[in-house]
């Protein structure tokens, strides 16, 4: 009897257990299913993401009060604080660029890019004679490291992307037609596999599978395209300034057109007692168009190894995007002329009067004249460039949040413009938002293409430590870009053109006869850069 009510109170004590079990499987399960629910559920996502960028703007918010009761003890006058106030409340979007560089949970090809605007914004506040030896040198040893980690390896030369595709492609139908054999076979390929990805990564250029050599030869008909609406644009702009003849002679130009944007503003910072100097010293902190022109560089030499981007696609898009907004731009200024801000700009740009020999006259236009013209008021050419390149940029980092600080950088940047008087606000609007849709219509362009880079930034960095640098290799990627930094900070700006003409007809002719190679493309940037340093 008490051995049967032993047992009956162990099956009690058992079935207690199992129901506790039950019961406590049931809420783990319940809970993974409210995590699996959460997180295939995209309103959730986004609730998520709502709500940690109103805690950034919350604690930016925090630290701009307390900076201001700082500034209130420290800094004696109105005036004092309020200039700071104002530039710390500008410089928002930089905070917000830098915290895009560092958030957890981010790939190496989405803080890269805000990383280099941080950086170009800290460079701006070097001394003017400092700053652009400081950045151009900046630069030329970031292309003299990447042309060196993307070189070939010295025991491999013969392997092409075609047969780097062939063997993995082998190996994974191999994988799966004896995927009942042993995890020591399985290892084996594996292991095999990841050499071969290896492989693709240090002994080819992404730039020569036949998808993105077809990119190439597009990218390449789209520089012609951009190269020769510039120059149209560039014979109309004298077209209209020679042809308006109110705006020849400071005393008969016509007044500038009422423009309520620059005015807005005038009234703005005659509120807050800023001065015409005030504010520009406030652009030059935030160096918008050089983070700019370093964030569009640092896209094109790590595009290649972007997850689902390739360099000669982006920038497809890009030149597409930039010819068919000055294209529209030209037909604008053409159909309606726009009085001159400047009464005196005629006289600063071109002869007066216009020669009268009509070869002279047309000659005359064909002069390249990159400070602009005097009656091309309609879309601004300073705004379709700018915002181009920040479209590229963006698509670099892959990252709303880099993307909002950009959009607002670049309106700072613009309303300073219109302020200043360089341009009208009406002419700044139209050439972001054209551009801004633009690069929307042109998106498959860049999204048709198939071929996807294997190798990440990731690798590259992993190569950055492991590999030595030979004075051969130095000779060999950091001799193009010391000729690119000579020329920037010390050869007159006269010799650039022709050594950027040299430099790129030899590409042409060595791609021509040998195919497109790394080294080209290190080349390639050298001249770029060239190219940016003299016309920025």
């Amino acid at each position: 009897m008490t051995t049967s009510m032993a047992d009956a109170a162990d099956d009690d004590d058992d079935r207690d257990n199992k129901k506790d079990k039950n019961l406590t499987n049931d809420v783990i399960c319940s809970k993974t299913y409210a995590k699996l629910k959460r997180a295939r559920n995209p309103a959730s996502r986004r609730w998520i993401t709502l709500i940690d960028y109103l805690g950034i703007f919350i604690f930016l918010g925090l630290l701009i009060l307390i900076a201001i009761l700082v500034w209130e003890v420290i800094i004696p006058t109105r005036k004092q604080r309020v200039y700071y106030t104002v530039l710390g409340v500008s410089l928002i979007p930089v905070l917000m660029a830098l915290y895009a560089a560092v958030r957890p949970g981010k790939q190496l090809h989405q803080r890269i890019t805000p990383v280099v605007v941080v950086t170009a914004v800290i460079c701006g506040r070097f001394p003017k004679w400092c700053m652009l030896y400081v950045n151009a040198f900046l630069a030329a040893v970031a292309l003299f490291i990447f042309g060196w980690i993307t070189r070939p390896v010295e025991d491999d030369q013969s392997t092409t992307p075609n047969d780097v595709q062939q063997q993995s492609d082998e190996e994974r139908k191999h994988l799966v037609e004896n995927s009942s054999s042993s995890s020591s076979s399985i290892t084996t390929h594996h292991h095999q596999h990841q050499q071969q990805k290896q492989k693709a990564l240090v002994a080819v250029t992404p730039g020569m599978s036949k998808q993105m050599q077809y990119n190439l030869g597009k990218t390449t008909l789209c520089a012609a395209l951009l190269t020769i609406v510039l120059l149209s644009e560039n014979f109309f702009i004298w077209v209209v300034s020679a042809t308006f003849e109110p705006g020849w002679n400071p005393l008969t130009a016509p007044e500038p057109l009422q423009d309520n944007g620059r005015r807005s503003m005038q009234v703005l910072f005659n509120e807050l007692e800023l001065t015409k100097r005030d504010v520009v010293s406030m652009r030059r902190v935030w160096n918008v168009q050089w983070a700019l022109v370093a964030a569009l560089g640092t896209a094109l030499c790590t595009f290649d190894y972007h997850p689902t981007r390739q360099l000669w696609s982006m920038g497809c898009r890009a030149l597409l995007t930039l010819s068919s907004a000055r294209f529209l731009r030209t037909v604008s200024f053409l159909l309606t002329v726009l009085p001159s801000q400047n009464k005196h700009c005629y006289g600063q740009h071109y002869p007066n009067p216009p020669p009268a020999d009509w070869e002279a006259w047309i000659l005359e236009g064909f002069k390249p004249n990159s400070s602009g013209g005097c009656n091309d008021l309609i879309v601004s050419g300073h705004a379709t460039v700018t915002t181009t390149a920040a479209c590229v940029a963006v698509g670099m980092a892959d990252d709303p949040l880099f993307s909002v600080a950009v959009s607002m950088m670049l309106a700072l940047d613009f309303a300073v413009e219109i302020y200043e008087g360089f341009h009208y606000s009406v002419d700044m609007w139209m050439g972001a938002i054209l551009v801004g849709l633009l690069w929307r219509v042109w998106k498959p362009f860049e999204d048709n293409n198939t071929d996807r880079n294997a190798s990440t930034l990731h690798d590259l960095a992993q190569r950055l430590w492991t590999d030595k640098l030979k004075l051969q290799d130095v000779a060999y990627f950091g001799g193009p870009a010391l000729v690119a930094f000579l020329q920037v900070t010390v050869f007159p700006s006269v010799w650039g053109i022709p050594i950027m003409v040299a430099t790129m007809a030899a590409l042409v002719s060595q791609i021509t006869f040998y195919g497109f190679q790394q080294y080209h493309k290190h080349v390639f940037f050298c001249a770029l850069y060239i190219l940016l340093g003299i016309f920025l």
